[in-house]
Protein backbone atom coordinates (compact mmCIF):
# COMPACT_ATOMS: atom_id res chain seq x y z
CA UNK A 1 0.00 0.00 0.00
CA UNK A 2 1.52 3.16 -0.99
CA UNK A 3 0.26 6.76 -0.06
CA UNK A 4 0.49 10.65 -2.43
CA UNK A 5 2.94 12.57 -0.45
CA UNK A 6 2.19 16.09 0.54
CA UNK A 7 3.35 18.59 -1.71
CA UNK A 8 5.17 21.59 -0.52
CA UNK A 9 3.65 25.03 -2.58
CA UNK A 10 3.61 29.00 -2.77
CA UNK A 11 -0.43 29.55 -3.06
CA UNK A 12 -2.00 32.96 -2.83
CA UNK A 13 -4.54 33.00 -0.17
CA UNK A 14 -7.64 32.76 -2.52
CA UNK A 15 -6.40 29.27 -3.65
CA UNK A 16 -5.98 28.07 -0.42
CA UNK A 17 -9.33 29.27 0.59
CA UNK A 18 -11.03 27.65 -2.62
CA UNK A 19 -9.61 24.43 -2.31
CA UNK A 20 -10.55 24.20 1.09
CA UNK A 21 -14.34 25.26 0.14
CA UNK A 22 -16.83 22.22 0.28
CA UNK A 23 -17.45 20.02 -2.49
CA UNK A 24 -17.83 22.67 -5.38
CA UNK A 25 -15.71 23.43 -8.70
CA UNK A 26 -12.45 25.34 -8.10
CA UNK A 27 -12.79 28.94 -10.07
CA UNK A 28 -10.02 30.24 -12.53
CA UNK A 29 -8.01 32.56 -10.25
CA UNK A 30 -6.31 35.44 -12.20
CA UNK A 31 -2.51 37.26 -10.71
CA UNK A 32 -3.41 40.10 -8.33
CA UNK A 33 -1.82 42.96 -9.61
CA UNK A 34 0.90 43.86 -6.71
CA UNK A 35 0.59 47.03 -4.96
CA UNK A 36 3.42 49.66 -5.30
CA UNK A 37 5.40 50.37 -2.51
CA UNK A 38 7.96 53.19 -1.68
CA UNK A 39 10.60 50.88 -0.38
CA UNK A 40 12.53 47.82 -1.89
CA UNK A 41 12.02 45.82 1.01
CA UNK A 42 9.09 43.31 1.01
CA UNK A 43 7.41 40.94 2.98
CA UNK A 44 8.64 37.51 2.25
CA UNK A 45 5.28 35.01 1.11
CA UNK A 46 5.16 32.45 3.74
CA UNK A 47 5.19 29.13 3.04
CA UNK A 48 2.45 27.16 3.55
CA UNK A 49 1.30 22.98 3.13
CA UNK A 50 -0.93 22.77 0.29
CA UNK A 51 -3.51 19.74 -0.01
CA UNK A 52 -2.95 16.76 -1.77
CA UNK A 53 -2.55 16.93 -5.48
CA UNK A 54 -6.05 16.13 -6.65
CA UNK A 55 -6.38 12.53 -7.37
CA UNK A 56 -7.55 11.42 -10.51
CA UNK A 57 -10.87 9.57 -11.27
CA UNK A 58 -11.62 8.39 -14.31
CA UNK A 59 -15.00 6.94 -15.29
CA UNK A 60 -15.84 5.28 -19.30
CA UNK A 61 -19.08 5.66 -19.99
CA UNK A 62 -17.45 3.68 -23.20
CA UNK A 63 -17.09 0.60 -21.68
CA UNK A 64 -20.50 -0.42 -20.69
CA UNK A 65 -21.84 -3.41 -18.14
CA UNK A 66 -24.98 -4.51 -16.90
CA UNK A 67 -28.64 -2.71 -17.10
CA UNK A 68 -30.15 -2.34 -13.99
CA UNK A 69 -33.45 -3.93 -13.03
CA UNK A 70 -33.78 -2.65 -8.65
CA UNK A 71 -31.72 -1.12 -6.41
CA UNK A 72 -34.74 -0.41 -3.81
CA UNK A 73 -35.90 -3.79 -4.03
CA UNK A 74 -35.56 -5.71 -0.27
CA UNK A 75 -36.43 -8.54 2.21
CA UNK A 76 -39.85 -8.72 3.56
CA UNK A 77 -39.70 -11.70 6.42
CA UNK A 78 -42.32 -11.32 8.49
CA UNK A 79 -40.73 -14.29 11.11
CA UNK A 80 -37.58 -12.67 11.69
CA UNK A 81 -39.72 -9.19 11.93
CA UNK A 82 -41.30 -10.30 14.51
CA UNK A 83 -45.35 -9.62 12.77
CA UNK A 84 -48.07 -10.96 12.38
CA UNK A 85 -49.81 -8.48 9.84
CA UNK A 86 -48.70 -7.47 6.04
CA UNK A 87 -47.25 -4.38 7.19
CA UNK A 88 -45.92 -2.74 9.97
CA UNK A 89 -45.32 1.17 11.01
CA UNK A 90 -41.49 0.41 9.21
CA UNK A 91 -42.64 -1.71 6.65
CA UNK A 92 -44.74 0.42 5.50
CA UNK A 93 -42.75 3.75 5.46
CA UNK A 94 -40.37 1.44 3.23
CA UNK A 95 -42.52 -0.05 0.97
CA UNK A 96 -44.46 3.63 0.61
CA UNK A 97 -40.97 5.24 -0.14
CA UNK A 98 -38.94 2.52 -2.22
CA UNK A 99 -42.15 0.96 -4.14
CA UNK A 100 -40.29 -2.17 -4.83
CA UNK A 101 -40.15 -3.93 -8.04
CA UNK A 102 -38.53 -6.99 -6.84
CA UNK A 103 -38.83 -8.62 -2.98
CA UNK A 104 -37.97 -11.48 -1.30
CA UNK A 105 -40.23 -13.25 1.42
CA UNK A 106 -40.39 -16.52 3.46
CA UNK A 107 -41.76 -19.51 2.66
CA UNK A 108 -42.23 -21.09 5.94
CA UNK A 109 -42.64 -24.89 5.65
CA UNK A 110 -42.56 -25.41 9.29
CA UNK A 111 -45.73 -23.10 9.75
CA UNK A 112 -47.51 -24.23 6.51
CA UNK A 113 -47.47 -27.86 7.48
CA UNK A 114 -46.00 -28.54 10.34
CA UNK A 115 -47.18 -32.35 10.90
CA UNK A 116 -47.31 -35.34 8.60
CA UNK A 117 -50.39 -37.36 6.99
CA UNK A 118 -52.86 -34.57 8.22
CA UNK A 119 -56.37 -34.60 6.51
CA UNK A 120 -56.75 -32.65 3.64
CA UNK A 121 -58.79 -29.82 5.47
CA UNK A 122 -56.14 -29.41 8.37
CA UNK A 123 -52.65 -30.34 6.38
CA UNK A 124 -51.96 -26.42 5.48
CA UNK A 125 -52.06 -23.52 7.77
CA UNK A 126 -52.85 -20.23 6.30
CA UNK A 127 -51.97 -18.39 9.44
CA UNK A 128 -49.12 -16.70 11.41
CA UNK A 129 -46.55 -15.56 9.68
CA UNK A 130 -47.48 -17.75 6.35
CA UNK A 131 -50.89 -15.50 6.21
CA UNK A 132 -49.17 -12.05 6.90
CA UNK A 133 -46.86 -13.39 4.24
CA UNK A 134 -49.79 -13.92 1.87
CA UNK A 135 -51.71 -10.61 2.57
CA UNK A 136 -48.31 -8.43 2.29
CA UNK A 137 -48.07 -9.90 -1.67
CA UNK A 138 -51.49 -9.74 -2.22
CA UNK A 139 -51.20 -6.10 -1.28
CA UNK A 140 -47.98 -5.48 -2.56
CA UNK A 141 -49.14 -6.92 -6.22
CA UNK A 142 -52.38 -4.74 -6.22
CA UNK A 143 -50.00 -1.51 -5.98
CA UNK A 144 -47.41 -2.81 -8.56
CA UNK A 145 -49.10 -5.49 -10.77
CA UNK A 146 -45.35 -5.87 -12.25
CA UNK A 147 -43.61 -6.77 -9.17
CA UNK A 148 -41.18 -10.35 -9.23
CA UNK A 149 -41.63 -11.94 -5.85
CA UNK A 150 -38.44 -15.09 -4.26
CA UNK A 151 -39.97 -16.97 -2.06
CA UNK A 152 -37.24 -18.42 -0.03
CA UNK A 153 -37.27 -21.30 2.39
CA UNK A 154 -35.18 -20.84 5.45
CA UNK A 155 -36.38 -24.11 7.27
CA UNK A 156 -38.60 -27.15 7.30
CA UNK A 157 -40.71 -29.12 9.81
CA UNK A 158 -38.60 -31.95 11.71
CA UNK A 159 -40.83 -34.68 9.92
CA UNK A 160 -38.91 -33.76 7.13
CA UNK A 161 -36.02 -33.74 7.77
CA UNK A 162 -33.55 -36.63 8.84
CA UNK A 163 -31.69 -34.81 11.85
CA UNK A 164 -34.28 -32.75 13.74
CA UNK A 165 -32.28 -32.20 17.01
CA UNK A 166 -30.19 -29.83 14.93
CA UNK A 167 -30.83 -26.21 13.91
CA UNK A 168 -28.43 -25.95 11.21
CA UNK A 169 -27.49 -27.91 8.77
CA UNK A 170 -30.45 -29.80 8.97
CA UNK A 171 -30.78 -32.13 5.79
CA UNK A 172 -33.79 -33.21 3.97
CA UNK A 173 -34.70 -37.49 4.84
CA UNK A 174 -34.61 -38.46 1.20
CA UNK A 175 -38.09 -40.00 2.02
CA UNK A 176 -39.62 -36.72 2.63
CA UNK A 177 -38.11 -35.04 -1.09
CA UNK A 178 -41.37 -35.96 -2.75
CA UNK A 179 -43.86 -34.53 0.52
CA UNK A 180 -41.28 -31.34 0.27
CA UNK A 181 -41.75 -31.02 -3.25
CA UNK A 182 -45.77 -31.40 -2.92
CA UNK A 183 -45.88 -29.20 0.48
CA UNK A 184 -43.82 -26.53 -1.82
CA UNK A 185 -46.04 -26.64 -4.68
CA UNK A 186 -49.58 -26.17 -2.19
CA UNK A 187 -47.95 -23.38 -1.18
CA UNK A 188 -47.13 -21.71 -4.39
CA UNK A 189 -50.97 -22.53 -5.51
CA UNK A 190 -52.38 -20.95 -2.87
CA UNK A 191 -50.08 -17.78 -3.59
CA UNK A 192 -51.67 -17.81 -6.82
CA UNK A 193 -55.09 -19.08 -6.62
CA UNK A 194 -56.36 -17.69 -3.79
CA UNK A 195 -54.23 -14.15 -3.42
CA UNK A 196 -53.39 -13.31 -7.05
CA UNK A 197 -49.67 -13.45 -6.64
CA UNK A 198 -47.84 -15.50 -9.29
CA UNK A 199 -44.17 -16.22 -7.54
CA UNK A 200 -41.37 -16.40 -9.88
CA UNK A 201 -38.48 -17.63 -8.37
CA UNK A 202 -37.78 -19.94 -5.02
CA UNK A 203 -34.77 -20.69 -3.38
CA UNK A 204 -32.89 -22.60 -0.43
CA UNK A 205 -31.74 -19.53 1.52
CA UNK A 206 -28.30 -20.14 2.19
CA UNK A 207 -27.34 -23.63 1.78
CA UNK A 208 -24.34 -23.90 0.87
CA UNK A 209 -23.38 -22.99 4.61
CA UNK A 210 -26.94 -24.85 6.54
CA UNK A 211 -29.09 -22.10 7.06
CA UNK A 212 -31.15 -24.02 8.25
CA UNK A 213 -31.31 -26.31 5.82
CA UNK A 214 -28.17 -27.56 4.19
CA UNK A 215 -27.87 -28.78 0.51
CA UNK A 216 -24.70 -29.84 -1.70
CA UNK A 217 -24.48 -28.86 -5.22
CA UNK A 218 -25.12 -32.45 -5.91
CA UNK A 219 -28.41 -32.22 -3.59
CA UNK A 220 -29.98 -28.85 -5.10
CA UNK A 221 -29.15 -30.92 -8.76
CA UNK A 222 -31.31 -33.67 -7.26
CA UNK A 223 -33.81 -31.42 -5.78
CA UNK A 224 -34.59 -29.37 -8.99
CA UNK A 225 -33.99 -32.26 -10.85
CA UNK A 226 -37.56 -33.63 -9.43
CA UNK A 227 -39.20 -30.34 -8.88
CA UNK A 228 -38.50 -28.66 -11.97
CA UNK A 229 -41.37 -31.06 -14.03
CA UNK A 230 -43.05 -31.41 -10.60
CA UNK A 231 -44.08 -27.81 -11.01
CA UNK A 232 -44.69 -27.55 -14.70
CA UNK A 233 -47.09 -30.49 -14.26
CA UNK A 234 -49.03 -28.49 -11.79
CA UNK A 235 -49.35 -25.50 -14.28
CA UNK A 236 -46.42 -23.15 -12.24
CA UNK A 237 -43.76 -21.14 -14.19
CA UNK A 238 -42.05 -20.91 -10.61
CA UNK A 239 -38.05 -20.80 -11.35
CA UNK A 240 -35.16 -21.74 -8.63
CA UNK A 241 -32.23 -19.40 -8.04
CA UNK A 242 -29.01 -20.17 -9.12
CA UNK A 243 -27.28 -20.30 -5.40
CA UNK A 244 -28.58 -17.79 -2.87
CA UNK A 245 -25.54 -18.21 -0.93
CA UNK A 246 -24.65 -16.89 1.95
CA UNK A 247 -21.87 -14.83 0.54
CA UNK A 248 -20.21 -13.32 -2.66
CA UNK A 249 -16.82 -15.76 -1.96
CA UNK A 250 -19.06 -18.90 -1.66
CA UNK A 251 -20.60 -18.42 -4.82
CA UNK A 252 -17.58 -19.31 -6.71
CA UNK A 253 -17.37 -22.62 -5.30
CA UNK A 254 -21.25 -23.36 -4.98
CA UNK A 255 -22.50 -22.38 -8.02
CA UNK A 256 -20.65 -23.62 -11.40
CA UNK A 257 -21.21 -27.25 -10.43
CA UNK A 258 -24.74 -26.33 -10.19
CA UNK A 259 -25.07 -24.51 -13.55
CA UNK A 260 -23.10 -27.47 -15.30
CA UNK A 261 -25.93 -29.60 -15.18
CA UNK A 262 -27.60 -28.52 -18.01
CA UNK A 263 -30.74 -30.56 -18.10
CA UNK A 264 -31.60 -28.12 -14.73
CA UNK A 265 -31.03 -25.06 -16.62
CA UNK A 266 -34.70 -24.29 -17.77
CA UNK A 267 -35.71 -24.61 -14.41
CA UNK A 268 -33.07 -22.03 -13.06
CA UNK A 269 -33.17 -18.10 -12.88
CA UNK A 270 -30.73 -15.69 -12.23
CA UNK A 271 -27.36 -16.45 -10.17
CA UNK A 272 -27.29 -15.06 -6.83
CA UNK A 273 -25.90 -14.28 -3.82
CA UNK A 274 -25.71 -12.26 -0.28
CA UNK A 275 -23.40 -9.59 0.74
CA UNK A 276 -22.03 -10.29 3.81
CA UNK A 277 -18.69 -10.62 2.98
CA UNK A 278 -17.96 -7.18 3.27
CA UNK A 279 -14.60 -7.40 4.16
CA UNK A 280 -13.40 -9.69 0.97
CA UNK A 281 -11.16 -8.41 -1.28
CA UNK A 282 -13.04 -6.61 -4.38
CA UNK A 283 -12.00 -9.89 -6.52
CA UNK A 284 -14.47 -12.11 -4.98
CA UNK A 285 -16.68 -10.06 -6.38
CA UNK A 286 -15.25 -9.73 -9.62
CA UNK A 287 -14.86 -13.77 -9.72
CA UNK A 288 -19.10 -13.94 -9.93
CA UNK A 289 -19.18 -10.95 -12.80
CA UNK A 290 -16.64 -12.69 -14.76
CA UNK A 291 -18.67 -16.19 -14.19
CA UNK A 292 -21.81 -14.42 -15.46
CA UNK A 293 -20.54 -12.67 -18.12
CA UNK A 294 -18.95 -15.93 -19.40
CA UNK A 295 -22.15 -17.85 -19.39
CA UNK A 296 -24.58 -14.68 -20.32
CA UNK A 297 -26.32 -14.86 -16.53
CA UNK A 298 -27.96 -12.28 -15.03
CA UNK A 299 -27.02 -11.54 -11.18
CA UNK A 300 -29.16 -10.89 -8.52
CA UNK A 301 -27.78 -9.77 -4.42
CA UNK A 302 -30.91 -10.94 -3.03
CA UNK A 303 -30.00 -10.26 0.52
CA UNK A 304 -27.30 -6.68 0.82
CA UNK A 305 -25.48 -6.08 4.02
CA UNK A 306 -22.40 -5.66 5.07
CA UNK A 307 -22.08 -7.33 8.80
CA UNK A 308 -24.03 -10.40 9.26
CA UNK A 309 -23.55 -9.77 13.23
CA UNK A 310 -25.07 -6.26 13.37
CA UNK A 311 -28.59 -7.91 14.49
CA UNK A 312 -27.04 -8.00 17.97
CA UNK A 313 -26.09 -4.45 17.69
CA UNK A 314 -29.63 -2.76 16.54
CA UNK A 315 -28.22 0.88 17.99
CA UNK A 316 -26.28 0.91 15.15
CA UNK A 317 -29.09 0.27 12.55
CA UNK A 318 -29.32 4.72 12.62
CA UNK A 319 -26.01 5.53 12.16
CA UNK A 320 -23.81 7.06 9.65
CA UNK A 321 -21.34 4.22 9.96
CA UNK A 322 -23.98 1.62 8.67
CA UNK A 323 -24.63 3.87 5.87
CA UNK A 324 -21.65 4.25 4.89
CA UNK A 325 -20.71 0.67 4.83
CA UNK A 326 -23.82 -0.33 3.31
CA UNK A 327 -23.01 2.42 0.39
CA UNK A 328 -19.43 0.34 -0.06
CA UNK A 329 -21.26 -2.84 -0.12
CA UNK A 330 -23.63 -1.33 -2.94
CA UNK A 331 -21.09 -0.04 -4.72
CA UNK A 332 -18.60 -2.86 -5.06
CA UNK A 333 -21.64 -5.46 -5.73
CA UNK A 334 -23.10 -3.21 -8.43
CA UNK A 335 -19.78 -2.11 -10.22
CA UNK A 336 -18.07 -5.52 -9.81
CA UNK A 337 -20.46 -8.87 -9.72
CA UNK A 338 -22.77 -7.41 -12.41
CA UNK A 339 -26.09 -7.58 -10.16
CA UNK A 340 -29.11 -6.04 -12.21
CA UNK A 341 -31.11 -6.42 -8.89
CA UNK A 342 -30.15 -5.11 -4.82
CA UNK A 343 -32.10 -6.02 -2.44
CA UNK A 344 -31.76 -5.06 1.43
CA UNK A 345 -31.79 -7.22 4.36
CA UNK A 346 -34.55 -6.25 5.78
CA UNK A 347 -37.20 -3.64 5.33
CA UNK A 348 -40.06 -5.47 8.02
CA UNK A 349 -39.75 -4.99 11.39
CA UNK A 350 -37.36 -5.14 13.81
CA UNK A 351 -34.44 -6.74 12.16
CA UNK A 352 -31.72 -4.47 10.37
CA UNK A 353 -34.02 -1.56 10.41
CA UNK A 354 -33.49 1.60 7.90
CA UNK A 355 -36.48 3.65 9.67
CA UNK A 356 -38.36 3.99 13.20
CA UNK A 357 -41.54 3.55 11.69
CA UNK A 358 -42.08 7.70 11.35
CA UNK A 359 -38.26 8.42 10.65
CA UNK A 360 -35.42 7.31 8.14
CA UNK A 361 -32.33 6.75 9.02
CA UNK A 362 -29.30 7.72 7.52
CA UNK A 363 -29.15 3.65 5.03
CA UNK A 364 -32.78 4.42 4.35
CA UNK A 365 -31.55 8.07 2.86
CA UNK A 366 -28.67 6.25 1.08
CA UNK A 367 -30.98 3.92 -0.68
CA UNK A 368 -33.51 6.41 -1.69
CA UNK A 369 -30.41 8.02 -3.66
CA UNK A 370 -29.99 5.14 -4.87
CA UNK A 371 -33.27 4.34 -6.30
CA UNK A 372 -33.35 7.78 -7.97
CA UNK A 373 -29.85 8.43 -9.74
CA UNK A 374 -29.21 4.37 -10.23
CA UNK A 375 -33.16 3.83 -11.83
CA UNK A 376 -34.37 0.61 -13.30
CA UNK A 377 -32.98 0.86 -17.18
CA UNK A 378 -29.87 2.15 -16.05
CA UNK A 379 -26.85 0.77 -17.45
CA UNK A 380 -23.42 0.78 -15.36
CA UNK A 381 -19.82 1.47 -17.08
CA UNK A 382 -16.92 0.82 -16.38
CA UNK A 383 -15.48 3.19 -13.14
CA UNK A 384 -11.78 2.52 -11.33
CA UNK A 385 -11.78 -0.95 -9.33
CA UNK A 386 -7.71 0.34 -8.40
CA UNK A 387 -7.01 -1.32 -5.00
CA UNK A 388 -5.90 1.53 -3.77
CA UNK A 389 -8.78 4.15 -3.97
CA UNK A 390 -11.08 0.81 -2.57
CA UNK A 391 -9.81 1.64 0.81
CA UNK A 392 -10.41 5.36 0.36
CA UNK A 393 -13.00 6.33 -2.62
CA UNK A 394 -15.51 4.05 -4.55
CA UNK A 395 -17.36 5.32 -7.24
CA UNK A 396 -19.88 4.28 -9.35
CA UNK A 397 -21.10 5.25 -13.06
CA UNK A 398 -24.41 4.72 -15.18
CA UNK A 399 -26.01 5.84 -18.51
CA UNK A 400 -29.40 6.40 -17.91
CA UNK A 401 -32.43 6.10 -20.20
CA UNK A 402 -32.46 9.36 -22.95
CA UNK A 403 -29.13 10.01 -22.51
CA UNK A 404 -28.64 11.13 -19.09
CA UNK A 405 -26.03 9.99 -16.74
CA UNK A 406 -25.52 10.01 -12.71
CA UNK A 407 -22.12 8.90 -11.06
CA UNK A 408 -21.73 8.23 -7.31
CA UNK A 409 -18.52 8.88 -5.17
CA UNK A 410 -17.71 8.06 -1.59
CA UNK A 411 -14.82 8.93 0.08
CA UNK A 412 -14.64 6.74 3.03
CA UNK A 413 -11.88 8.56 4.93
CA UNK A 414 -12.34 11.20 7.25
CA UNK A 415 -10.18 13.98 5.42
CA UNK A 416 -11.69 15.98 2.66
CA UNK A 417 -10.41 14.46 -0.60
CA UNK A 418 -9.36 16.75 -3.72
CA UNK A 419 -10.45 14.71 -7.18
CA UNK A 420 -10.24 15.57 -10.81
CA UNK A 421 -13.56 13.38 -12.20
CA UNK A 422 -12.87 12.47 -15.81
CA UNK A 423 -14.47 10.84 -17.84
CA UNK A 424 -18.29 12.53 -17.53
CA UNK A 425 -20.16 13.69 -20.79
CA UNK A 426 -20.21 17.35 -20.72
CA UNK A 427 -22.83 19.43 -19.54
CA UNK A 428 -24.61 20.58 -15.82
CA UNK A 429 -24.78 18.26 -13.25
CA UNK A 430 -27.04 18.73 -10.12
CA UNK A 431 -25.69 17.31 -6.49
CA UNK A 432 -26.47 15.94 -3.62
CA UNK A 433 -24.24 14.99 -0.75
CA UNK A 434 -25.35 12.34 2.36
CA UNK A 435 -23.01 12.97 4.84
CA UNK A 436 -23.17 13.29 9.44
CA UNK A 437 -21.41 16.69 8.73
CA UNK A 438 -24.72 17.69 6.56
CA UNK A 439 -26.88 15.98 9.08
CA UNK A 440 -28.48 14.00 6.17
CA UNK A 441 -29.28 15.13 2.71
CA UNK A 442 -27.44 18.31 1.14
CA UNK A 443 -28.51 20.25 -1.63
CA UNK A 444 -25.82 21.38 -3.63
CA UNK A 445 -25.39 23.85 -5.94
CA UNK A 446 -24.76 22.90 -10.00
CA UNK A 447 -21.51 22.18 -11.06
CA UNK A 448 -20.60 22.23 -14.88
CA UNK A 449 -18.85 19.38 -16.66
CA UNK A 450 -16.69 20.98 -19.87
CA UNK A 451 -14.43 18.83 -21.51
CA UNK A 452 -14.97 15.50 -19.59
CA UNK A 453 -13.38 16.69 -16.17
CA UNK A 454 -14.44 18.98 -13.17
CA UNK A 455 -12.68 19.44 -9.87
CA UNK A 456 -13.94 18.53 -6.95
CA UNK A 457 -13.28 18.43 -2.86
CA UNK A 458 -14.49 15.58 -1.37
CA UNK A 459 -15.95 16.25 2.50
CA UNK A 460 -14.36 13.46 5.12
CA UNK A 461 -16.70 10.22 5.16
CA UNK A 462 -19.67 11.76 2.48
CA UNK A 463 -21.54 10.52 -0.40
CA UNK A 464 -21.90 12.78 -3.60
CA UNK A 465 -24.21 11.43 -6.01
CA UNK A 466 -24.10 13.78 -9.64
CA UNK A 467 -26.49 13.72 -12.29
CA UNK A 468 -27.12 15.34 -15.70
CA UNK A 469 -29.55 18.13 -15.86
CA UNK A 470 -31.27 17.90 -18.98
Amino acid sequence: MSFRPLIRLTLPLTLLIALLAGCQTIPFLSKPTPTPTATLTRTPTPSITATPAPEVVRVDPSVPHQTLREVGGGNFIHRFGEITTALDPISTLNQGAFHPSIVRVQLDLAEWEPKPGMPSAERFHDDNHVHATFEFLQQLKTKSPNVQVIASIWDAPNWMVSNPDKTDNRLLAPGSINAVIDSIAEWLLTTRNQYGVEVDYLSFNEANIGINIALTPQEQINFIRKAGPAFRDRGLKTRWLLGDTGSAAAASSYIPPIFAAEDIRPYLGPLSFHSWDYASDDSVFRAIGQFADQNKLEVWCTEAGWDPSEWQRPEDFATWKHALNLANIYTRVLRDTRATSVLYWQMTGKDYAINDGTLGFPAYLYILEMQKHFPAGAQIVKSPDDPIQTISLLTLAARLPKEGFSAQILNQINERRPIRLMGLPDGKYSMVRLSEADQGRKQLESILVRGGEVPLILPPKSITFFSLEK
